[in-house]
């Protein structure tokens, strides 16, 4: 029985796997990542801050223990120097009931409410209100951080695509091509892409005929040699799905004719470094 209902504990602890979710969350809510992100950057001036204030009520703690020795109204709150730290932390710094301890100290002595009342000034107006402030410092910081992390990451993907589009639609020569034919890491990259290069050299007549004047893009000449690859078998039918003939067709972008027109790319961007080696 008892260990049948440990199983079904463990089992209900497994549902906590559904925080995972909280990623998804965090990518819709950059505000509730950045508030995250600046509690544990403020981790450390916290724990400093904490430490400061826990000198500060010990070494009161240990003053009024002291001073008020032997006054039996006031030993439940003050009688040891625990009693005094608890009742320091939570009427002085915390100032819950502080109107009670101050009276039961005026009842004995007014330097007593005195001490007290600096006490509350240097923790609860002074270490409290420093530590808001170094909280509100560290997450403002973090929120700049974050918003210039996104900024960039924004910019540097509207570049690296406003720089996809002008390759794609870059002219491509026939001496373009013949350049391509000549470089090995060029071949290489149809080689990936599953194209005989037998008679890849074959289709430049075909596609550059000298009666005709073409004019290619990146994009159109991919789309050109992948149909002259395709009529030519040159493109293995292991390389292609199943598909009759028009299905294949029309999938093209999405199949072996998408990755001809990334290996064209890739071989263009070959020739271009061998041409330029600064934009290696």
């Amino acid at each position: 029985g008892l260990g049948n209902a440990s199983i079904l504990r463990m089992a209900r602890l497994l549902r906590l796997s559904r925080m995972a979710r909280m990623a998804r969350l965090f990518r819709a809510m950059p505000e509730l990542l950045i508030l995250v992100k600046g509690i544990a950057a403020a981790m450390r001036s916290v724990v400093i801050t904490l430490l400061l204030l826990a000198i500060l009520i010990y070494v009161f703690g240990i003053a009024f223990t002291q001073l008020l020795a032997g006054k039996q109204e006031l030993a439940e709150k003050f009688g040891t120097v625990v009693k005094s730290m608890h009742t320091l932390l939570l009427n002085g710094t915390l100032l819950d009931g502080v109107g009670d301890v101050v009276k039961g100290l005026h009842a004995e002595h007014w330097v007593y409410v005195m001490v007290f009342y600096l006490f509350v000034l240097l923790s609860a107006l002074t270490v409290m209100n420093m530590l808001i402030g170094v909280l509100c410092e560290i997450v403002s910081d973090v929120a700049v951080n974050e918003k210039a992390k996104l900024s960039m990451a924004y910019v540097r993907r509207m570049v690296e695509e406003a720089m996809e589009e002008t390759r794609k639609a870059r002219p491509v020569t026939k001496a373009d091509f013949e350049a391509i034919l000549k470089n090995k890491k060029a071949l290489e990259a149809f080689e990936k892409a599953n194209v005989e290069l037998k008679g890849l050299a074959e289709s430049i007549n075909v596609l550059f005929k000298p009666e005709e004047e073409r004019e290619f893009t990146v994009h159109s000449f991919g789309v050109a040699l992948y149909e002259h690859c395709f009529r030519q078998n040159l493109i293995p039918k292991g390389a292609t799905s199943s598909f009759m003939f028009q299905d294949r067709f029309r999938m093209g972008a999405q199949g072996s004719r998408g990755l001809i027109e990334k290996a064209l790319e890739n071989a263009m961007l070959q020739v271009e470094m061998e041409r330029d080696p600064s934009k290696c």
